[in-house]
């Protein structure tokens, strides 16, 4: 399961990191593996199931190859 938690009207970047499997202090039931990703300097965080983050991560080349193409076009028209 996949989440986002947010307060955020600013940020200074971003981090990632991995957090492995691990039991709940609360229940007695296992946390599953995940993603965290953190805005630097705000209390704003996506957690990403281990399959969610494999789809993202298959999926950023493409979207960054299309933002570049983007651009590319956009300076070509400037000049």
């Amino acid at each position: 399961m996949s989440f986002f938690h947010t307060t955020v009207s600013g940020h200074d970047g971003i981090t990632a990191e991995y957090r492995p499997e691990r039991e709940s202090t609360y229940d007695g039931g296992v946390i599953p593996a995940a993603v965290f990703i953190e805005l630097s300097g705000a209390k704003a965080y996506l957690c990403l199931s281990i399959e969610d983050a494999r789809t993202l991560a298959e999926a950023l080349p493409g979207i960054l190859a299309e933002h570049d193409a983007a651009v590319s076009v956009s300076v070509d028209k400037a000049a």
